[in-house]
């Protein structure tokens, strides 16, 4: 290792050490690759060298990713420490806290692992919605949810949602506040619009509803809105217009006599806007309002602007009326000033509908909530809060907590929200409250990066991490405990070259706007490179021009398409051609300087800004040069073509008639018809698709018309998930679009089986309410693509790719085209109390407060696009690659693109390339950056031929054989055909049941009785029957008695007889052996018998055992023939036992 290299080595481990001291409350700010992650997971491993207890340490990170990763770095090294020979061992202690560790701190170490496995909940890492749900289920009484709330994923919560919403149009009381936000928001929207105004308001539920609570409901809110934009809370657009209008509020005669000079003058457009004048000028106060738009011309532009006065008035006027211009000037500053309210007004009534509404629909989705005993995501974290803000509670909810949090971490804290942060603080608070009850050191450790802040949509703020930073310095000063604020700078990551063109890119001013902290030493803002010395390079390409499309002879028909490739399409085919040349397809692979072997698939990571059409455009590149890919990182669901063809499949065997959806079926992979077999069909048919498709006597008709048949009579009676998975498999489906579409299909198509699934537990589960219910929202899955263990390009957002890294990176999309602000979005000011949400409709002229939120959000968009320049540019560990395309627009300034130009243009030369120059069609150079490092010799890996892929069994693509249905089990105590009871309603019955209730209660117990017990016992029973004659009770009491005593059965009561005896066994049936489950009412065994008797409770007794029915006869023969395969040698004895008698009968077996 070089001087250098060890020198920035030494003070990147010094700079770890301090920020993992345990008894400092630390602050870190970590560039991109400096080692965040070792740093937590050093911190947490002093901690509990220290002797602090797992339970008392709480790491909380921003994905679980993230927690999954340190929990398994820190077991790692545990495992490692417990089985470490003693040298190596106080080598890795030595380095990790700076000293060397005495013997004790050894045996310490070596019984760390078995401590945390020990501990009652293990290490405590988890993400901050993780930890506020377990939160909740332990403390739900003090919460205010329910013990078994369950959380929302975000499908089921935006299903809810639009039930809120469709409640809140259907309820909302006539003539209410309500009411006339939802008639004034339809009136200000179009019916393209307002689905999408409704779709902006949801997206921003939780910064609504924070709003609401910062500024005390919604009253107070819609109040300081008005203040903020400068009127009185009970001004009304009318009554600004109304005194604009006034005799009073302008130069009523100095107006009149404008109006006449530029009526006389003689020029037409200052006779134009006389006209537009006199109206408003001659007609009386009230009825000005009317005329006010048109009056506004003679003085505005249409833009809302005032008129150029360089030739307003013209020289004639002038000359007729010598103060013309300076009467023009002055109602213009006035009618300004009233636009400007009257804007302000309609901006602000306009917001407080849209309110009104959200607040609704709001409280509509939290009763629904309530109802079902739900929490979202946003729940976890405000319930949380709410309940830390307690006073009374948070002592007893911390000491819960293993008797209180000692040390708490928190991973990214640049992205994390201020509610979030307020769950910290609660959670922290004590910490620097001075002496309390226990003298344990308590710390807060942060680690973030506020360069790498990107998401300000969930409401991160880079400045709260700077805030923050300072509130636990003062916190700490205050209580005199240590605090530290640490920079790491030292990349682990990163070659040299890259870093230098990082920061090259942010020296510019306008750059770095957003991404350096203001007033900080540009020299201290760079970084270092650990990876000094090692080969690297950058390369920015120039961007490629949308292509012209290809000219046309004059008159030519139309008969031919023609084809001609997006600048994007373009661009993708070129990045996959890098990536071939790369990787070695059809060649020789690059070797990667930094480990000696090649190039490989998995070393290549593409990041675009958002996800479109040119996703797709280089997976499909990749995949014709046999590149291989991982696809897409998310996938919209209804957008793919496998789903499709699914849903369509199911769709027609509902619906054949539906002409479209049955031809598209005909077509796809399930059917597999062609063009010309499809227009056979429909061609000159009457009637439908399907009419004609059943009316063809061919044989590939006929099938078709078969399959779909059955496919509809399986879709009216199965469940979506079987119905689907019998689509899929049973049919054939998958293997089918698998041919057509490719392996990736599996991914989407499991999901729909999931979600199928999922509905059936909610819903009513079937195919119709399932299609309906998919149509109604969006369903994305996220797929893993984290580690590129498959040896893949991955292509992920930046966003997506945040805490990952590779080899190469591709940053493709470096000039997108700025997107207008739809009207539906909100903007947001900034409030004296919290922030203020403004609307302002399609059509209504801007306010100045609007403008200005306007623009400050412009800018921080600004800001966070830098940002995410940073964080895309950093995940590159020895390669970065720029490039792009452009509209027919020139590029947006400020573009990715046009920032690493203006480095690249100081530090790297141009040289031609011939690739890139013919896919320009002319000569192009690029701009390469390598620095003036070398490659470190390698012997380059040897690389293995590619071996054949392994023949899959024939069985692979059968579907599975059924599996056998198991037979009913008989169940003779249970039978189906038992004659049925007298009704107990019948006035000569009353008394029956009752007695024969009694009676079988007394068969039932007495037996366990000794015998010269039992008629003591039976008195006793019987006497709770008060309102029988004592004479019928003891009459009762001797029948019992004598059946128990009858000299056949006496067996079967004696006391070592059993009851309710269960049997299970096989007997034979008509055709195949059957199981048998019953039970038997009482057993006994002798030494060559078993005898059983079944009681009939309340049946009618047969005169003699010939007329007992048959189905008796057949339940005792079932026990008869499964007690004598148990009880070999020994005769079975049958009994009934009637209790309306009662009376004992025998049922021989040939009865």
């Amino acid at each position: 290792m070089s001087a250098p290299n060890a020198e920035l080595l030494r003070v990147a481990e010094d700079a770890q050490r301090r920020a993992a001291d345990p008894a400092l409350s630390v602050w870190v700010e970590a560039s991109a690759g400096s080692g965040k992650t070792k740093v937590l997971t050093d911190r947490v491993l002093r901690l509990l060298l220290d002797g602090v207890p797992p339970g008392r340490i709480l790491c909380l990170t921003f994905t679980k990713a993230a927690a999954a990763e340190m929990s398994n770095r820190l077991f790692l090294r545990l495992a490692r420490w417990a089985a470490m020979a003693d040298a190596e061992l106080d080598a890795e202690l030595a380095k990790l806290e700076g000293r060397a560790p005495a013997p004790r701190r050894r045996d310490a170490a070596r019984r760390l692992f078995a401590t945390v496995l020990d501990a009652a909940d293990g290490l405590r890492i988890e993400t901050l919605h993780g930890f506020c749900q377990g939160l909740l289920r332990r403390f739900p009484v003090e919460a205010g949810v329910s013990p078994t709330f369950d959380v929302l994923d975000d499908r089921r919560a935006a299903e809810m949602l639009r039930r809120a919403r469709e409640t809140v149009f259907r309820t909302a009381p006539p003539g209410s506040d309500l009411d006339r936000a939802i008639a004034a928001i339809t009136d200000l929207c179009s019916d393209s619009t307002f689905p999408d105004l409704i779709a902006s308001v949801t997206r921003a539920r939780g910064r609504i509803v924070r709003a609401m609570r910062a500024w005390g409901g919604r009253d107070a809110l819609l109040d300081g809105l008005s203040r903020h934009l400068g009127l009185d809370p009970a001004a009304t657009a009318e009554g600004v217009l109304a005194a604009a209008c006034a005799d009073d509020a302008c130069d009523l005669a100095g107006l009149r006599a404008l109006c006449r000079a530029l009526a006389d003058c003689g020029g037409k457009t200052d006779g134009k806007h006389a006209a537009a004048m006199s109206p408003w000028l001659a007609a009386a106060a009230a009825d000005r309002p009317a005329l006010w738009d048109d009056y506004l011309t003679a003085f505005l532009t249409k833009d809302g602007g005032p008129r150029s006065t360089k030739s307003y008035p013209c020289k004639a006027a002038v000359a007729l009326l010598a103060d013309a211009a300076e009467i023009v000037a002055a109602e213009q500053d006035r009618l300004l000033r009233v636009c400007e309210t009257l804007a302000a007004v309609r901006l602000r009534d306009a917001t407080r509908h849209l309110i009104v509404l959200a607040d609704a629909v709001f409280a509509a989705y939290a009763r629904q909530k309530a109802k079902g005993g739900w929490l979202d995501y946003d729940d976890l974290i405000q319930k949380a809060r709410d309940l830390l803000a307690l006073a009374e509670a948070r002592p007893w909810v911390l000491y819960k907590l293993d008797g209180g949090l000692d040390h708490i971490l928190v991973d990214e804290a640049q992205d994390t929200s201020p509610d979030q942060w307020e769950v910290a603080d609660a959670l922290s608070a004590e910490f620097f409250a001075g002496e309390g009850a226990r003298s344990a050191v308590r710390t807060l450790f942060a680690v973030g990066d506020p360069k790498q802040s990107i998401y300000r949509f969930q409401g991160a703020d880079p400045e709260m991490f700077r805030e923050q930073r300072l509130r636990v310095e003062r916190g700490a000063a205050s209580a005199g405990l240590g605090f530290a604020p640490v920079r790491l700078a030292v990349s682990f990551r990163s070659v040299k070259a890259v870093l230098d063109v990082v920061d090259a890119t942010f020296d510019d001013p306008e750059a770095g706007d957003g991404v350096r902290e203001p007033g900080l030493d540009p020299v201290e803002a760079r970084h270092l490179a650990a990876r000094a010395g090692e080969a690297g390079l950058v390369e920015l390409w120039p961007l490629l021009p949308t292509p012209e499309a290809a000219g046309e002879t004059p008159w030519s028909p139309p008969v031919e398409r023609l084809a001609v490739a997006s600048a994007a399409t373009r661009c993708a085919q070129l990045v996959a051609d890098r990536i071939a040349r790369l990787v070695g397809v059809g060649g020789v692979p690059e070797i990667r300087a930094a480990t000696g072997r090649p190039f490989r698939p998995g070393d290549v990571m593409v990041l675009v800004q958002k996800r479109d059409a040119f996703q797709t455009d280089l997976i499909r590149a990749l995949k014709q040069k046999g590149v291989a890919v991982a696809g897409a990182d998310r996938l919209d669901l209804a957008q793919h073509m496998a789903v499709q063809d699914l849903l369509a499949a199911a769709e027609a065997a509902l619906l054949p008639d539906d002409d479209l959806t049955l031809a598209a079926v005909l077509k796809g992979p399930f059917l597999g018809w062609s063009e010309d077999e499809l227009f056979a069909l429909c061609h000159g048919r009457e009637g439908s698709v399907w009419a004609a498709l059943r009316g063809r006597g061919d044989a590939r008709a006929r099938d078709a018309a078969e399959r779909l048949a059955a496919w509809g009579a399986a879709a009216r009676r199965e469940r979506p998930f079987a119905f689907l998975s019998r689509l899929l498999d049973a049919e054939g489906g998958r293997a089918k679009l698998r041919r057509r579409l490719g392996a990736e299909v599996d991914d989407p198509l499991d999901e729909v089986l999931a979600l199928a699934q999922g509905f059936e537990r909610d819903h009513a589960g079937t195919v119709q309410a399932f299609l309906a219910w998919f149509a109604a929202g969006d369903v994305e899955i996220k797929r893993d693509l984290e580690q590129g263990a498959a040896d893949q390009v991955r292509i992920l957002t930046v966003h997506g790719a945040k805490g990952l890294q590779a080899p190469v990176v591709f940053l493709p999309q470096t000039a997108p085209a700025i997107a207008a602000a739809r009207s539906t979005e909100l903007e947001w000011a900034r409030g004296e109390t919290g922030a203020l949400p403004l609307w302002k409709p399609s059509g209504f002229a801007p306010c100045d407060g609007f403008a200005r939120a306007q623009d400050a959000r412009k800018a921080e968009d600004a800001r966070e696009s830098r940002r995410l320049l940073y964080v895309a540019m950093t995940r590159a560990e020895d390669r970065l690659y720029v490039c792009g395309w452009s509209g027919r627009r020139a590029p947006p300034a400020g573009c990715w693109h046009e920032l690493v130009s203006r480095a690249m243009a100081r530090i790297a030369p141009e040289l031609p390339d011939e690739a890139l120059s013919a896919a320009f069609g002319a000569p192009v150079a690029l701009r390469r950056f390598s620095g003036t490092e070398a490659a470190r010799p390698h012997a380059p890996d040897a690389v293995p031929p590619p071996s054949a892929p392994a023949r899959l069994p024939d069985w692979i693509s059968r579907p599975a054989p059924p599996e056998p249905e198991p037979t009913r089990p008989l169940t003779p105590s249970r039978p189906d055909d038992e004659p049925p009871l007298p009704s107990p309603l019948a006035a000569a019955a009353a008394d029956r049941f009752r007695r024969g209730n009694l009676v079988h209660r007394l068969l039932e117990s007495l037996p366990d009785l000794d015998p010269a017990a039992r008629p003591a016992a039976a008195r006793r029973y019987l006497d709770a029957a008060a309102d029988w004659p004592e004479a019928a009770r003891a009459a009762l009491a001797a029948e019992a008695l004598a059946v128990l005593a009858h000299p056949d059965a006496a067996p079967l009561f004696a006391p070592d007889s059993r009851a309710e005896v269960a049997i299970a066994g096989m007997v034979d049936g008509p055709h195949a052996p059957r199981l048998l489950a019953g039970r038997i009412d009482r057993l006994a065994l002798a030494d060559d018998a078993v005898l059983i008797a079944d009681y009939k409770t309340n049946r009618p007794p047969p005169a003699s055992a010939a007329e007992v029915p048959e189905v008796y006869r057949r339940q005792l023969g079932h026990y008869r023939a499964a007690l004598g395969a148990m009880f070999p040698g020994r005769r079975v004895r049958t009994f009934l036992v009637w209790t309306d008698g009662p009376s004992v009968m025998e049922l021989t077996e040939d009865a």
